[in-house]
């Protein structure tokens, strides 16, 4: 580890609060804040454009509050951030641009803490856990509708969001040897899973959701440059903290996989600067595109999120590469941002790369590609982290086909 680290923990808890702090400047600017109650009682499932339902000031506020919440919640526990933690903050925050809101995570939350309760444990334990099991908050908000008395439909959703935040850290403890640690969306594989049983169950007894597609259409500049700014300030507080060329290079150099902390293996500032630089690349590639709605921006903090816990840039644009080329031949016509998307997301895979090479990176990407777009089906958009599913199951196949051929299965 970075042995000339000179950003305390106190330090590093303030910078979780950087992005939700500016988010929340933001969307005053932006405007259209009464929309967000609306937002928020919406059904929200994939894919659901909180820019296109809600418009980009409520959003921004949306994601702002969570995220202020995540943070509040790591300082109020005392808890020194890691690359885990630094994820769970901020896929709170980036969900929140497509399905999450303040009110739909609360009941998980509330599961999650009972569950530390049952076990005898802190919720100190389980905390980025249940973070990252507000992949399935969506449920909460869809279930809301499913009676006509709207007491009894709240009383139903809650129970069920309390429900999936008390068995899901179990589950997910438990579902991390299938995929053998190349999946770093761990917690996604086992919500996709959940998912699945409970859409199953509820469509058997004639319960089903109506499936939404909005997409923002416009490439606003204002929140480019805002991420731009946010990815800056990162890298500019990871050279002040010291952060080492000679970790930083090793740090590419690491597989990714499960349980590859940054934070912890090369230091905080290098892993920050780690995490800006891939920023800012996706920024780049959202330029390119002229493409940036909440799919897009979901997807793209999810690569940053875990900056500091498995991705980098050697084994996340190998995985990238490969789902552009799947792109180019899929059979059916698929908008660019759900494409974009697929491009950040699919680096949940990034450590097959890191292990096995650019080629096998490649394709995984492609495989990954051809298999996320029938997967939704199977939970009815009510996991976000589909492509945590995909890749989990993707794993699962393989990597023993991948050992098998370079002789490490006898």
């Amino acid at each position: 580890m970075n042995k000339k680290e000179v950003l305390s923990k106190s330090h590093q808890q303030l910078i979780l609060f950087i992005m939700p702090t500016i988010l929340i400047i933001m969307s005053f600017y932006y405007g259209n804040i009464t929309k967000i109650i609306h937002g928020m009682l919406w059904n929200n499932r994939l894919i659901s454009d909180s820019f296109e339902i809600m418009g980009i000031g409520a959003t921004l506020l949306n994601a702002g509050i969570v995220g202020l919440a995540s943070a509040i919640i790591i300082k109020l526990l005392d808890m020194k951030p890691t690359g885990v933690i630094f994820a769970g903050t901020m896929l709170m925050m980036g969900f929140s641009f497509l399905g999450k809101n303040i009110v739909n995570v609360i009941p998980i939350f509330i599961g999650g803490f009972l569950y530390a309760k049952y076990q005898k444990v802190t919720f100190k334990s389980v905390v980025i856990t249940t973070m990252l099991t507000t992949t399935i908050a969506p449920i909460v908000s869809s279930l809301v509708h499913i009676h006509a008395n709207l007491l009894v439909g709240i009383i139903i959703s809650v129970t069920v969001g309390i429900a999936i935040g008390f068995f899901l850290p179990a589950i997910s403890s438990q579902v991390v040897v299938a995929h053998h640690g190349y999946s770093l969306y761990n917690v996604g594989f086992s919500a996709g899973l959940v998912g699945m049983v409970l859409y199953g169950i509820l469509k058997s007894i004639g319960i089903e959701f109506t499936t939404h597609t909005f997409i923002y259409r416009n490439f606003p500049i204002g929140v480019w440059i805002m991420f731009l700014i946010i990815f800056i300030i990162y890298i500019v507080i990871g050279i002040i903290g010291h952060a080492n060329v000679k970790q930083f290079i090793q740090l590419q150099k690491s597989s990714g996989k499960l349980v590859s902390d940054f934070t912890r293996m090369f230091g905080f500032s290098t892993s920050l600067i780690n995490i800006g630089i891939l920023g800012i690349v996706g920024l780049g590639i959202a330029f390119y595109f002229k493409t940036l709605n909440g799919a897009v921006i979901s997807g793209l903090l999810s690569v940053v999120a875990f900056g500091g816990f498995g991705k980098h840039l050697r084994n996340t644009i190998p995985i990238q590469i490969g789902v552009g080329i799947a792109a180019m031949f899929l059979a059916k016509n698929i908008d660019i941002s759900l494409i974009l998307m697929t491009v950040f997301l699919a680096t949940s895979l990034a450590p097959v790369a890191g292990e096995f090479g650019i080629g096998w990176g490649i394709l995984t990407g492609i495989l990954h590609m051809f298999l996320v777009w029938n997967f939704a089906s199977l939970h009815g958009g009510i996991s976000l982290y589909n492509n945590g599913l995909s890749a989990g199951i993707l794993a699962m196949v393989l990597i023993p086909c991948i050992q098998l051929l370079k002789g490490e299965i006898e």
